[in-house]
């Protein structure tokens, strides 16, 4: 019998429950077991069932009683379980053969069986015992004794041997054509079914053909309107194609594009599925990982929220302690999407951190490089990395409770917003964005700050949503919220933010990377300067 246990178990539990819901008897008999094996009564109906190759067995309707139109209804029912049971088993087979090597075979040496010999994925070494099977069938019905499966490599017009079944007398020719090159191959993929022989032929034909063969032919391998390649038959014999071997060509490049297809989606599907793991990997080092539950330290609280409109983003968010009084922060947003942009903003944290993280850096270089020195050197990293498309806004700042100031710059960030003593202001600056020109310079400015203020970080996917009525979130609606909950902690003003802003998306339909941080000043130190202070950068 060609399935084994546990299969023929859950083919006998879908028939016990279809004679449960219907009251007419459903079998499966498996190849070998006799039409009268498992059935109760007279059979009235009968599927037979195959796994894309084969016939498994068959799905037989008793009738123990008289028919009636509940009877017509059944045979309906058995016949729609019969195609999902068949279609469950294809499945099953092509996943199985897909994890089964050949025994006894070696692909440096491809007589006699089927052999791998081109890269179609992760899967390349491992045997296609069913394509095997069906070469083995074309040539014993066909009497043929030779048979080769060439396959297109994706992308390209290049035609490579993929399996053989071929005698030891009989070596093919040309294993790696061009179809630029293979005029014959060439004629086939355009739905034509090619039969030549070595007398009636040009000299120039014959070198498609085995040394030893006489006769070729050469039929096109197609599914969904794509052609995958072509199959050859061989033999010695002045032969010429019944009606009969024409029958059985093609009923075999039939069976040979399902399967190829189905073989090409699992690795798909697997390729899919590994990229979507490795996504997942990826995710963890953007914004969203920082948010899980807040951070509260001696003097200050940060928590906020961050949301891709893909696996991964170009949002980022970085916060580096410099010292005990001194807090490095960084908002950015690279341009694009998903995977793109995850590797700008990916390329930009690393150089951050060789900057500014203290395993690296000198002490007494870090208390000298302002915001703008980062943004500067920054830029200079991103433009020698990447394209001009490929650039990147970023807002950074250096919080300093000793000073009782905050000094920021921005490379074409929109203005962050600080709540200073209940009151909102907005901290822009011009600068280039980040990627564009290596020579961009950036200018730090100095805000005082004091106990309970408020900084609120975000993206332009913020406070550029919009509404139903195309009104944008803004900035004022995050003032607003702030400064009426200020003595609140830095992780229920976030989650209150966050909130209003999702519904004010409540019918957004636009794809965009958000992330909004709060960060509260707890405690400060010292007194604060009394006005605003600009630092021009200084080629360091």
């Amino acid at each position: 019998m060609d399935t084994d246990r546990s299969l023929r178990d859950w083919i006998d539990a879908i028939c016990q429950q279809f004679s449960r819901a219907t009251r007419w008897p459903l079998s499966f008999v498996a190849n070998g077991e006799g039409t009268s094996a498992a059935i109760h009564g007279e059979t009235q109906w009968r599927a037979e069932l195959t796994n894309g190759t084969q016939t498994v067995g068959a799905l037989c309707l008793g009738q123990p009683r008289p028919r009636d139109e509940s009877y017509l209804q059944a045979c309906e029912f058995a016949e729609l379980t019969a195609r999902l049971v068949e279609r469950a088993l294809s499945e099953r087979a092509a996943r199985e053969l897909l994890r089964v090597r050949p025994v006894n075979e070696s692909p440096s040496k491809p007589r006699g069986g089927v052999t791998v010999t081109i890269d179609q994925g992760p899967r390349e070494d491992q045997s296609m015992l069913y394509v095997d099977r069906l070469l083995r069938m074309v040539t014993r019905q066909s009497g043929f004794p030779a048979a080769a499966l060439f396959l297109l490599k994706r992308g390209t017009d290049q035609l490579n041997l993929y399996a053989q079944r071929v005698p030891e007398w009989l070596t093919v020719p040309h294993v790696d054509r061009s179809l630029a090159k293979a005029p014959i191959d060439n004629r086939c993929l355009r739905g034509e079914t090619i039969i030549f022989n070595r007398p009636d032929s040009p000299e120039d034909v014959w070198s498609w053909l085995p040394d030893v063969a006489t006769t070729g032919v050469c039929h096109p391998i197609a599914a969904s309107g794509e052609n995958l390649g072509t199959l050859w038959l061989y033999d010695r014999r002045d032969r010429r194609l019944t009606l009969r071997d024409r029958h059985v060509i093609e009923s075999t490049a039939s069976r040979l594009a399902e399967l190829i297809e189905r073989f090409v989606l699992l690795n798909e599907s697997e390729r899919s599925q590994r990229l979507r793991v490795e996504l997942q990997v990826a995710a963890r080092t953007q914004p969203s990982a920082k948010f899980h539950h807040g951070r509260r330290e001696e003097w200050f609280e940060l928590a906020g929220h961050s949301q891709t409109s893909e696996e991964v983003g170009g949002d980022l968010f970085e916060v580096i302690p410099l010292d005990d009084d001194r807090l490095f922060v960084a908002i950015g947003d690279a341009a694009g999407h998903s995977i793109p942009a995850a590797l700008v903003m990916a390329c930009v944290r690393g150089a951050i951190r060789a900057i500014l993280d203290p395993p690296f850096v000198d002490h007494a270089l870090k208390t000298s490089l302002g915001p703008h020195d980062v943004l500067r050197r920054l830029n200079s990293v991103l433009h020698g990395l990447v394209n001009s498309h490929q650039f990147m806004t970023m807002f950074c700042a250096i919080i300093d409770r000793q000073q009782m100031h905050i000094e920021y710059a921005s490379a074409g960030h929109p203005p962050m917003l600080l709540i200073h003593q209940g009151e909102s202001q907005l901290l822009g600056a011009h600068g280039l964005v980040m990627g564009v020109l290596d020579d961009a310079t950036y200018v730090s400015t100095i805000v005082p700050l004091a106990e309970g203020d408020l900084l609120a970080l975000s993206t332009d996917g913020v406070t550029e949503a919009v509404d139903s009525q195309q009104n944008m979130f803004g900035s004022d609606g995050i003032a607003e919220l702030l400064i009426q909950h200020q003595w609140n902690d830095a992780l229920s003003l976030a989650d209150c933010v966050w909130n209003a802003l999702q519904d004010h998306l409540s019918v957004d339909t636009s794809k965009d990377d958000r992330t909004l941080a709060v960060l509260r000043i707890n405690s400060l130190v010292s007194s604060p300067p009394l006005r605003p202070v600009e630092l021009m950068t200084t080629g360091t």
